[in-house]
């Protein structure tokens, strides 16, 4: 009877196991739309083209570095509206950071704010916003 038991036990915990959805993949977040893994692939994408065009406050177009966000929750559901800063590392004793924002899931990112820190990472200048 208690072999029985147990059998039934194991069974029903792999029947619930196996019904339980697993988290979504990185892939399957960058194609869901409303995901912040997308979010900020976007608004990266936007950055990057600011850049390109050589519209991006405290950067020429022949600027490299690296571009960086941090984001907790990849998986998440966004909500608007929606506020993203992004630091563009061209060099050890200099930052600049870029906050973007999209009103609504059908509106464009736009830059809101734009400002250079220092390596002690205090800001020495403030970029104005056109």
């Amino acid at each position: 009877m208690l072999k029985i038991l147990f059998a039934s036990a194991v069974l029903a915990l792999a029947l619930c196991g196996c019904s339980k959805k697993s988290a979504p993949s990185l892939a399957e977040n960058l194609q869901s739309k409303n995901s912040a893994a997308s979010a900020t692939v976007e608004a990266g994408k936007f950055l990057r083209d600011l850049h390109e065009q050589g519209r991006l406050p405290g950067l020429s177009k022949e600027d490299h570095g690296e571009l960086k966000a941090k984001v907790s929750g990849f998986s998440e559901t966004v909500h608007f509206p929606l506020s993203l800063t992004f630091q563009f590392t061209k060099n050890i004793d200099s930052v600049c950071n870029y906050t973007v924002e999209r009103l609504s899931p059908g509106s464009d990112w736009r830059l809101v704010k734009a400002w250079q820190t220092g390596a002690a990472g205090k800001t020495v200048k403030e970029f104005p916003i056109q």
